[in-house]
């Protein structure tokens, strides 16, 4: 889940592809080592050949740039919120969630 998360994050974190760009390998292997410390360094390898692949900037980017951190603290949001639904049910027993059965 780590993964995801960073996919997402990093380039809100960057100010978008041209900040990823800008960030450079070491910064943003700090911060992929720390979602994803076994594969972060893969993950930057992966990101920094996708963008040097990259050929053309689609009409749109620059406002999907300003969406992508809305997105990105949703999808931080419910994670967090995944992570702590079991411990809000621990404890409870079945005849408090169903009564009656």
């Amino acid at each position: 889940m780590h993964k995801y998360f960073l996919l997402v994050s990093t380039p809100v974190r960057c100010g978008g592809l041209a900040g990823i760009r800008k960030a450079g390998k070491r910064k943003l292997t700090a911060i992929a080592v720390k979602h994803a410390p076994r594969m972060g360094t893969r993950l930057v390898d992966e990101i920094l050949a996708a963008l040097d692949e990259q050929t053309v900037v689609v009409p749109g980017t620059q406002a999907a740039e300003t969406i992508l951190p809305k997105l990105a603290d949703t999808l931080k949001e419910t994670l967090q919120q995944r992570k702590q639904s079991p411990r809000r049910w621990r404890g409870r027993s079945m005849n408090t969630l169903f009564p009656g059965s």
